[in-house]
């Protein structure tokens, strides 16, 4: 992989990577510790 994208003619595209990539990862995050929460409980009922 090469960097490309900062070089870009398109300006506004590429400042706007990071902060999707950032949102996206958090909400994978926030969705990993949902889902271990359910596991947990789902095993305490178990």
């Amino acid at each position: 992989m090469t960097d490309t994208a900062p070089r870009t003619p398109h300006g506004p595209t590429p400042p706007a990577l990071p902060s999707i990539t950032g949102s996206a990862l958090l909400e994978s995050r926030l969705l990993l510790a949902a889902v271990r929460q359910t596991l947990a409980a789902w095993l305490v009922r178990g």
